[in-house]
C-alpha cells in the first residue's frame, strides 16, 4: 500500500531534497489535494516521482565526515554505519548527516 504524503508542504519538501528544485515541472496535473491536506496522485504522476527519484539516487556527494563520494541511495546505509561505530564505541560522537 503506498504512503500519503501528510501535506503538499511535506511533497515539496521531498521534491526540493530528493528531485531538485519544486519548479522543475515536478507538479504534476495528476497530484491533488485531499480534505485532509494529503496528496494523491495518478499512477503517471507517482511513475515519473519515483523514475526522478530513482535517477537522483544515482548522483554523487562528498560527505563531509568521510570525505567520499557516495551515491545519494547510500546515505542511509552510511549514517546506519556511522551509528554502529558509535554505538560501539569506535567514535566518540555520531556524525549526523546534514543536507545543504
Amino acid at each position: 500500500m503506498a504512503r500519503r504524503a501528510r501535506s503538499a508542504d511535506e511533497l515539496v519538501h521531498v521534491h526540493e531534497h530528493l528531485l531538485g528544485e519544486p519548479d522543475q515541472g515536478l507538479h504534476h496535473p495528476g497530484e491533488e489535494k485531499n480534505e485532509g491536506g494529503g496528496v494523491i496522485m495518478d499512477d503517471d504522476t507517482r511513475k515519473q516521482v519515483l523514475v526522478a527519484y530513482q535517477t537522483r539516487k544515482q548522483d554523487d556527494i562528498l560527505h563531509p565526515f568521510i570525505d567520499e563520494k557516495v551515491t545519494i541511495g547510500l546515505l542511509p546505509h552510511v549514517q546506519a554505519l556511522l551509528m554502529a561505530r558509535y554505538l560501539r564505541g569506535d567514535l566518540d560522537g555520531y556524525p549526523p548527516f546534514m543536507w545543504k
